[in-house]
């Protein structure tokens, strides 16, 4: 496997976390996960994190690339590069977790 294939993970706060996910994995969940966040969002263009997460599970949770079916810990890491790479960003600092696209 070719470093193209792999993305180095970010972060929330943009510092490489020394680890590499696998690019077809990432793309799937990064793109639902912007979905997710649309399709949740609340009048302030909030969604819950955790409801990010279901949200991911249901539309991923067979597909052959994540053969476990589990997708609670990939969400989570991908959410977090997203902050990290700052194109999607963490509304508050209480629980629950909420999350906005950021637009540009």
């Amino acid at each position: 496997m070719s470093a193209a294939d792999r993305v180095e993970m970010l972060g929330a706060d943009g510092r490489p976390l020394g680890w590499t996910y696998d690019r077809v994995r990432y793309d799937l969940v990064t793109e639902q996960v912007f979905v997710a966040v649309e399709a949740l969002a609340d009048a302030d263009g909030d969604a819950l994190l955790k409801e990010v997460v279901a949200f991911v599970q249901t539309q991923l949770g067979e597909h052959p690339a994540f053969p476990s079916g589990r997708l609670t810990n990939a969400t989570r890491y991908v959410a977090a590069d997203l902050q990290g790479r700052g194109t999607l960003m963490r509304v508050g600092h209480r629980s629950p977790q909420r999350l906005r696209r950021v637009a540009g």
